[in-house]
């Protein structure tokens, strides 16, 4: 009975902490460009990816047909920037915390007042 037990403890438990391994932006497992390995393997700079993720998807939600397409576009600069990075971790950072600037900026401007058409009486 114990090892029936432990047959199926084992897998289970591997399976709980292979999915741990993530962030946001990405699936951790079987990663392996460097820039990918460390949002992995750092708390540091996988934290920044959740919140850079995060911001990215309320930006998104915030924003119309156009801006959607503009912050794709700025989200995949930033991409190129941090694979360029490679294994540099003060690059990762750097790059991080500029993505994270960019799109509180973008959260913190007012958005455009609707325009009421009202009739002329």
């Amino acid at each position: 009975m114990k090892m029936a037990v432990v047959k199926f403890a084992i897998p289970l438990a591997m399976a709980f902490f292979a999915g741990s391994a993530s962030a946001a932006s990405i699936n951790c497992n079987g990663q392996t460009a460097p820039d990918f390995r460390m949002i992995c393997n750092d708390p540091q700079i996988s934290r920044r990816d959740d919140q850079a993720a995060a911001l990215f998807n309320r930006a998104m939600q915030n924003t119309d047909t156009t801006g959607q397409s503009a912050l794709r576009a700025q989200r995949l600069g930033f991409q190129r920037q941090r694979g360029a990075c490679n294994a540099n971790r003060r690059c990762m950072i750097a790059a991080y915390d500029d993505q994270i600037a960019t799109l509180n900026n973008m959260l913190r401007r007012p958005r455009p007042a609707m325009k009421m058409n009202r009739p002329n009486y």
